[in-house]
């Protein structure tokens, strides 16, 4: 038997866990919505909260970067 450690797994079995949990508190589906526009924005700033949650590191830099490119 070969085993392969990737040393990813509890970062992922991390990542699937909160991703269940937001997506109990945040269930809205598009009929919740007027606009396909609102229900995706709805979808986009739930999966920031998640990127914040799970990287904040990262999703710091790609905000700085936002508004870098804005200038």
């Amino acid at each position: 038997m070969v085993v392969v450690g990737g040393g990813g797994g509890n970062a992922w079995a991390k990542e699937m866990t909160l991703r269940r949990r937001m997506s109990s508190i945040f269930n809205k589906t598009r009929e919740h919505f007027p606009s396909l526009k609102d229900y995706n924005d709805y979808l986009e700033e739930v999966e920031d909260m998640s990127e914040l949650s799970l990287h904040p590191c990262s999703y710091a830099a790609r905000s700085w970067m936002q508004q870098l490119a804005g200038f």
